[in-house]
């Protein structure tokens, strides 16, 4: 039983590392054989058993004991001090060393912290829109659905009520489908009368979106019948304003447009779907007419599991495109899916993608500044680099000593950043247009600190790594001997490729930038067409139930009129309301029946009131504008304006000319306005600036449509002094119903002051003037070094006669060689961002030579400045000392 116990313990000695086995098994054995001596072996089976479990335990013990000893030796031999200690040791030592120079210290971390903070407020906006989730139900799943023309997939055109029961009846790739539409409602229970933001829907659309009120009940299918109980859903902001902080809906109603609803329910705080509504009602059929031309609606539906884009986009398209078979007025229709993040972004995200793109150039010349000056540390402490490589330290031991440094002033850098980042979202977010969709947060969370984190990383890397690979490339044995005698040709390429990038990122922005204020200064000083001084301007929805009848509404336009003309400090009124002309209408010329093509179809009807020329003071150029017989006997006549005329009659002489449309679209009444009557042209007109992004001017039809008007008009007043007439205005409205709705009046200047260039403009000058002030900052702090350490080289040419002014144009064509290397290089980022804003916003010109080159005079004459204080500075030393200078 011994020697069997023996050769089994010795079995499990082989659990030990083989030199622990070498040095210790003959004695481990002897000492195994002790314990198996007569007398004190186990008798029984449960003896051995814990005998042979202890045995194990200590063997195992001892065999981890041993390998963690032998790792920790063969570690401490490669290591002689741990990583960890010599990091405490680096970063001690770098601290010093900036403490030493708190010049540079100070400007490098406040050029990171302006760099990453401007980053991390730009991304906070693109994280906004892209990244964030939408505030519903696995949003991933859910796409808008929309009819468009075969010849134009990607033209979205909205979709009729009758489609949209088509696509939730036939589809086979959504589990629901749902639809809405936004519109506007008067509640007139108030002391103030008010127009909300209001939308309605089907049933269906919360169930889609995963979004249930947080007191009371959502919709039911009953609520959307013909005939049923009129009801609504309110936003917790319509509630608290109006019933206080107790949700208590029992016996609740609201009177909205005249009737009054039910509230079945209060929606969560944070719900504003789909962009900024505090209503939520039925969409019953009675509310679209059973019109498959009215595509008035928006559509979304959740997928089935497993059905791809492109898969649901065909199934839609074979629904709609089969209609056509047995309703002509599908001819030609078919229709295309997006995901419905997409369909919400509206193509915002690439103008934001293009602010991270500048900003991101920011901080890359922020990142060349103070590599730029790194580097040149790094050659200053060349003599230090040799003596420690000469007393045994290795070259990445070498590298991580002088990262440290990099590091410190990066994470200084990103934590000042932080706070850099809070104050300018805030600013973006004052010249960003204030109409943001309810979903969007611009806010610094989770997603943007690991952005923050991400970059202040790489700028470690950027901006350390490649000054401590150099300056850890020396030959000790000749930096030993000749002291801090430097490569001057390496040392100059390097810094031309620094100040060429800073050169070439700085006028791409500020060439985006200009041509983006050149187009500004187009907009505001072009001629508007007419004379906006001292007009103002409202919107009226004449949405409440009195106004159903088209002659309820004529006599408030005609009673507004009247009492607007009795005030001594209104000059003269009127009223205006909009239609799109819809590109699928037909449009007669001449009383021809043939339909004219598109490309001479107008933009937009206007049916104004009589004094509507003389307000605005348009300039009538031919004939004569419509009057007050027109108005009083709803002729079908018509004044166009210049653009109108080139479309419709290629510039000929349109007096006595007609035309016809067979359909029109009122944009904010959600439906089409089916017209079929010949109207006259009795006159010509100005073209007028709408403020559209559109290219050239819109050509507009004014008509004497009055007689019937829409339920939206547009109320514009002159006055007759430098005084606000706002006020008046809206106490005229209210002389003539005080319970009709109007927003406050504004001037007609202001109502088209915001435009997309606008916003891009500031936003992309405030990122071109820092890129700007950062880069001659850089340049001067590296063009200051570099002469400095040319002091030696430009004593010892004095010394042989060379003049100063020769010395200043030896530094000044070399720079005036990187200027141009990078003029040549920003040309071409300027003509690709050029490329961009002009997809962004249409009214962008082509890149500009002249204004090139003025900006580029401008860059060259702040670079040749940054150069000559130093130099000028080097050259007034006498050669005597300049030969000594060190």
């Amino acid at each position: 039983m011994t020697h069997r116990a023996v050769r089994f313990f010795q079995i499990l000695l082989r659990l030990l590392p083989r030199d622990f086995r070498r040095a210790h098994t003959d004695s481990m054995q002897d000492a195994f054989r002790e314990l198996l001596k007569p007398g004190r072996q186990p008798r029984n089976i449960i003896q051995w058993t814990v005998f042979w479990v202890r045995v194990l335990h200590d063997v195992l013990t001892q065999a981890a004991q041993t390998r963690r000893t032998t790792r920790q030796n063969r570690i401490a031999r490669r290591y002689p001090q741990s990583l960890r200690s010599t990091m405490m040791t680096d970063i001690a030592h770098a601290l010093r060393g900036l403490a030493r120079s708190p010049g540079f210290t100070i400007v490098a971390i406040v050029s990171l912290a302006i760099g990453i903070g401007v980053n991390t407020s730009v991304f906070s906006l693109v994280n906004a829109v892209q990244f964030r989730p939408l505030p519903f139900s696995q949003p991933h799943d859910l796409f808008h659905v929309s009819e468009a023309e075969q010849d134009c997939r990607g033209c979205r055109i909205g979709t009729s009520y009758p489609t949209y029961n088509d696509l939730a009846t036939k589809n086979s790739v959504f589990s629901s489908v749902g639809a809405y539409r936004e519109t506007e409602v008067a509640v007139t229970e108030t002391v103030l009368p008010v127009t909300i933001a209001a939308t309605r829907l089907t049933p269906s659309v919360l169930d889609i979106l995963g979004v249930f009120p947080v007191a009371g009940r959502p919709m039911v299918s009953q609520d959307d019948q013909i005939g049923a109980p009129a009801v609504a859903l309110v936003s917790q902001n319509f509630w608290v304003s109006r019933f206080g902080d107790d949700i208590d809906i029992n016996g609740r109603t609201v009177s909205i447009n005249g009737i009054e609803h039910a509230i079945i329910g209060v929606m969560p705080r944070s719900f504003e779907f789909p962009e900024s509504s505090d209503l939520w009602l039925p969409l019953t059929a009675s509310a679209n007419r059973f019109d498959r031309d009215e595509r008035n609606l928006q559509v979304i539906g959740r997928r089935l599991p497993g059905n791809e884009l492109a898969v649901i986009d065909q199934d839609v398209a074979s629904i709609v495109e089969g209609i056509a078979t047995t309703d002509p007025a599908m001819a030609g229709k078919t229709a295309n899916v997006l995901g419905y993040r997409d369909f919400m972004q509206d193509g915002i995200s690439t103008a934001f993608w293009l602010l991270l793109g500048a900003a991101s150039g920011v901080l890359l010349i922020a990142c060349a500044n103070i590599g730029g000056v790194l580097l040149a540390r790094g050659l200053d402490r060349k003599r230090e680099i040799a003596v420690r490589s000469a007393l045994g330290a290795s070259r990445g031991r070498l590298i991580r000593f002088l990262l440290a440094e990099s590091l410190i002033i990066a994470v200084c850098g990103g934590t000042f950043g932080i706070a850099v980042a809070i104050a300018s979202t805030k600013l973006a977010i004052t010249t960003l247009p204030s109409a943001f969709p309810y979903w969007l947060h611009f806010a610094i969370d989770v997603r943007v600190l690991a952005f923050t984190a991400g970059v202040t990383l790489l700028t470690v890397v950027f901006v350390g790594l490649g000054p401590a690979i150099k300056g850890t490339r020396v030959s000790v044995q000749e930096t030993l001997k000749d002291g801090n005698a430097s490569t001057p040709v390496t040392e100059s390429k390097t810094r031309a490729v620094f100040v060429t990038g800073q050169i070439a990122i700085t006028l791409g922005l500020l060439m985006g930038t200009g041509v983006l204020v050149r187009t500004l200064i187009l907009e505001q000083n072009a001629d508007p067409g007419y004379t906006p001084d001292d007009v103002y301007v409202t919107d009226l929805a004449l949405i409440d139930v009195k106004y159903a009848e088209s002659e309820n509404r004529r006599a408030f336009v005609t009673s507004l009129l009247t009492e607007l003309e009795q005030r001594s400090i209104i000059q003269s009124s009127a009223v205006a309301q909009y239609t799109y002309v819809a590109s699928r209408a037909t449009v007669n010329l001449d009383d021809d029946t043939t339909p004219v093509g598109r490309e001479q179809i107008p933009h937009v009807v206007y049916a104004v009131s009589p004094q509507y020329f003389e307000v605005l003071r348009l300039p009538l150029l031919r004939g004569r504008v419509v009057n007050t017989q027109d108005f009083r006997l709803n002729a079908p006549v018509a004044v166009i304006n210049e653009e109108a005329a080139r479309m419709m009659w290629n510039d000929e002489d349109p007096i006595g000319r007609r035309v016809r449309f067979d359909r029109v679209e009122d944009p904010r009444a959600g439906r089409s306005v089916t017209s079929g009557e010949w109207l006259t042209v009795v006159g010509l007109v100005n073209n007028v600036a709408d403020g559209s992004p559109r290219r050239g001017p819109t050509a507009i039809v004014y008509t004497t449509a009055l007689e019937s008007p829409g339920h939206y008009v547009t109320l514009y007043a002159r006055s007759a002094g430098p005084s606000s007439i706002a006020i008046d205005l809206e106490q005229a409205v209210h002389a003539v119903d005080a319970t009709q709705p109007v927003d406050r009046p504004i001037p007609l200047a202001m109502d088209t002051m915001w435009s997309p260039t606008r916003t891009m403009s500031a936003l992309l000058g405030g990122l071109a003037l820092l890129a700007l002030f950062m880069a001659a900052l850089g340049i001067y702090a590296m063009m200051a070094n570099a002469v400095a350490r040319r002091t030696h080289e430009f004593g010892i040419h004095m010394a042989l006669g060379a003049t100063g002014m020769r010395i200043r144009r030896l530094v000044l064509r070399k720079l005036g060689i990187v200027l141009l290397i990078g003029t040549i290089t920003g040309a071409v980022l300027s003509f690709g961002l050029t490329t961009v804003l002009q997809s962004l916003i249409p009214t962008v010109g082509p890149l500009s030579i002249p204004l090139l080159l003025a900006i580029v005079a401008i860059f060259a004459s702040v670079a040749t400045a940054a150069t000559f204080v130093p130099l000028q500075k080097a050259t007034a030393v006498d050669p005597a000392s300049a030969l000594r200078y060190e």
